[in-house]
């Protein structure tokens, strides 16, 4: 499929669903603490270049192959994930805000502690 490395950098860089794919690993690998603070370009780095070797490797060993198939389901992939990651940001941030409206006026009234009479 690809003839020289002008092609499979080409092909490799008409993909999509990849990149989001790795943004939103490196995302969970932050929010985990397994990607600490300044090491995100190094595994953006490392896991491009994975891609790029696996999709040469894969063009070498299966001559039909169609990374675009690969590519719609890393992009699907990645956008269940975020979907995920999005409602446990919303969760965790509800409750911080709930925390810090403690004891406001109105909306931080707690009902919970009053007794019914």
């Amino acid at each position: 499929m690809f003839s020289d490395l002008t092609s499979l950098l080409q092909g490799f860089g008409a993909l999509i669903g990849l990149p989001a794919l790795i943004v939103v690993l490196i995302s969970i690998g932050k929010l985990t603490g397994l990607v600490k603070d300044g090491q995100a370009p190094t595994y953006s780095l490392g896991l491009n270049l994975a891609g790029l070797v696996g999709l040469f490797v894969a063009s070498l060993v299966m001559p039909g192959f169609q990374p675009g198939i690969i590519d719609e389901k890393a992009g699907a992939i990645a956008a269940f994930l975020t979907a995920i990651l999005s409602l446990v940001a919303q969760l965790g941030l509800t409750k911080v805000l709930y925390l810090g409206a403690k004891g406001v006026p109105v909306i931080g009234k707690s009902y919970s502690l009053t007794k019914k009479k």
